[in-house]
């Protein structure tokens, strides 16, 4: 069983998602669906340090992308952080399939600390979370 929690950081229109367990496609959807529909053009930092994509296949990336493209804002930041190999791999995968239909600035990093420097230096704020 998987689930997922926000954190707004409204002082740097950051929205902080962290995912928990094992994720399946549809536990992604709900989570784009309800946090762009509740933090609407919100930067992002979706942290899976504690999450396993181990049921997500690549026939599955056409759903992600998909959503993502209905639900994502345009133009915002979005860092990734993704330490395990296999959850590595499919969000470097999602972002090259999505990235010709909707334009972000967004990275994949291995670690937290990666990330936050990254939105800090795209974003041009203090963005520790921690």
């Amino acid at each position: 069983m998987s689930s997922f929690k926000f954190t707004l950081f409204e002082s740097q229109d950051l929205l902080y998602t962290q995912y928990f367990g094992i994720l399946e496609v549809e536990d992604i959807q709900q989570c784009v669906q309800q946090g762009n529909a509740l933090y609407p053009g919100l930067d992002s930092l979706v942290d899976l340090t504690e999450a396993s994509m181990v049921n997500i296949k690549y026939k599955d990336m056409e759903a992600l992308v998909q959503v993502a493209i209905e639900h994502e804002p345009r133009n915002i930041f979005a860092a990734y952080v993704a330490p395990g190999d296999l959850e590595f791999g499919l969000v470097r995968m999602f972002d090259a399939r999505v990235d010709t239909a909707l334009p972000q600035n967004r990275a994949v990093f291995r670690n937290l600390k990666e990330a936050q420097a990254w939105l800090s230096e795209k974003g041009g704020m203090a963005r520790n979370i921690a």
